[in-house]
């Protein structure tokens, strides 16, 4: 029978997660918000507002934690590299629009005061955005992370367009050679679940 893997591409890595890889389990993040309208950053360890923005971000950090296992040590070596990076651009181009707001200010021109004010904040919004994308991308250069792999012999239609066994889901045209769980569909939820890196080939758990 030809091999049939199920795998996760990542060493066992040790901190925050499900596992390490040992069979010790590891705490579980949840976005966490409060009544006073702020949004918990498990990265910063303080509260923020909770921003649709931020709930996002937030969102991103659990999964990126609790899916793929990348410790919140890893996260923050990221954004603290990317921050530096822009940290000198952002800083001259905020202190140039608002000393261009207090100009409008002093002038009593309202509308320009309003027109420099938006273009302050899409700025800051736009290179916090830029920041996010780029420390995700920093993230899996730099750091491995788990991903789910299958190779399927039988989809359920063979090369001649009849039907055939499928092994993608739990049906009643599994191969008799393997267990419900065993199908793609089980195994993902399986790993997802628990990411513990795995291989099955064959009939083999």
């Amino acid at each position: 029978m030809a091999k049939r893997a199920a795998t996760r591409t990542t060493k066992p890595r040790n901190g925050n997660g499900h596992s390490d890889g040992h069979g010790n389990s590891r705490p579980t993040l949840a976005v966490e918000t409060n009544d006073k309208g702020q949004i918990k950053s498990h990265i910063r360890q303080k509260w923020l507002a909770e921003t649709p923005e931020e709930r996002v971000r937030q969102t991103y950090v659990v999964t990126l934690h609790n899916e793929y296992g990348i410790d919140l040590d890893q996260m923050h070596v990221a954004g603290a590299w990317i921050g530096t990076k822009y940290a000198d651009e952002i800083a001259a181009e905020t202190t140039r629009l608002e000393t261009t707001i207090e100009a409008a200010k002093e002038a009593k021109d309202a509308d320009a005061r309003k027109a420099v004010q938006k273009e302050l904040r899409e700025y800051l919004k736009r290179m916090e955005d830029t920041k996010t994308r780029e420390a995700r991308s920093l993230l899996k250069e730099r750091f491995d992370y788990p991903i789910f792999l299958y190779e399927a012999e039988k989809v359920g239609i063979s090369a001649t367009g009849e039907p055939d066994a499928n092994e993608l889901y739990p049906n009643d045209r599994v191969s008799t050679d393997m267990k419900p769980e065993e199908t793609c569909l089980e195994l993902s939820r399986r790993f997802r679940k628990t990411p513990n890196a795995f291989t099955l080939t064959g009939n083999q758990a």
